[in-house]
């Protein structure tokens, strides 16, 4: 692993542990096993290495949701919510940092969430036309169901995840059955 990479875990570890405001650059190079120097080389503060993060993390729900599991729309969105919850499932905390303590503050980091949150839609509004066409469901607005699913979801990692401190499993199931209702309109 090399220098960047391990502040890089270092920093989801510390901001893990103590939340975004408490943690100090030298909290992370402590943890990093490295020079406080050697910090600067890579990044200018603590607010740019919790950007890398999320810039990170926002690849790998892109890449979650950009994935064709399969034909059908139920198994792709199914298949595309299992791996969504373990990606949230490892990294719950900083996404809770994140939407709570960062995103009400930042202009910055409120554009990374609006632009992730439009390319998701985007994405889930041509899988759910590409399905009414192929699969004969009803023909109901596309954009509005991929709405749908992104606000459910929110609130899957609000209460579940976070306030109900749900298991993965148990979460999981919960959020295949709130899918599978959802999709039961489209092919009534």
């Amino acid at each position: 692993m090399n220098t960047k990479e391990r502040l890089l875990l270092s920093a989801k570890e510390v901001f893990s542990e103590k939340g975004f405001h408490k943690t100090k650059v030298s909290d992370i190079v402590k943890k990093a096993g490295v020079s406080q120097g050697t910090f600067y080389i890579y990044f200018k503060s603590k607010e740019e290495i919790f950007k890398e993060l999320i810039l990170q993390l926002k690849e790998k729900i892109l890449k979650i949701v950009k994935e064709k599991y399969d034909s059908s729309l139920e198994r792709n969105l199914l298949q595309m919510n299992k791996e969504f919850l373990k990606l949230l499932y490892e990294n719950k905390k900083i996404a809770e940092i994140f939407l709570y303590q960062i995103f009400p503050v930042s202009e910055s980091f409120k554009k990374i969430y609006f632009d992730t949150v439009e390319e998701i839609r985007r994405y889930l509004t041509e899988i759910i036309d590409e399905a009414v066409k192929k699969e004969h469901l009803k023909n109901v607005s596309p954009d509005n169901i991929a709405n749908m699913i992104i606000g459910y979801k929110r609130m899957v990692f609000e209460d579940y995840i976070l306030l109900q401190r749900k298991s993965f499993q148990e979460t999981l199931s919960l959020s295949e059955e709130g899918i599978k209702i959802i999709l039961v309109g489209l092919k009534s």
